[in-house]
């Protein structure tokens, strides 16, 4: 009976973990091209999701376009200007060194790094 007990235990625990990689896969982290951290890192491009308390920011890697398809609240320019589109086709630019809040309403399609 105990070995049945700790494989359910187990099987729940793996299931939770499952389900946190499947909820970070379905933002922007299954796009090449950046991280997730609690804060905006020196030199990035960031946006930060507009869901939930402890709000995790995207930190993008390098300059272009890259694919986004999610809900963000603000972005911060820490070095380059950058633009963000949404499914509306509008878009809000963030000028290098810059904060601004973004539509957290509309969803972002993808953000454009320029260098």
């Amino acid at each position: 009976m105990k070995s049945n007990t700790r494989r359910l235990g187990r099987s729940t625990a793996l299931a939770a973990a499952v389900g946190t990689a499947v909820v970070f896969a379905a933002g922007p982290a299954s796009a090449a091209g950046g991280y997730w951290s609690g804060q905006c890192d020196n030199g990035r491009a960031c946006i930060a999701l507009a869901k939930g308390g402890a709000t995790p920011v995207w930190n993008l890697d390098g300059c272009g376009v890259h694919p986004i398809h999610d809900y963000y609240r603000l972005g911060q320019a820490h070095g380059n200007t950058f633009v963000v589109h949404y499914e509306n086709l509008r878009t809000d630019t963030v000028f290098a060194w810059q904060t601004r809040g973004l539509d957290r309403d509309v969803l972002v399609t993808s953000v454009d790094v320029q260098c």
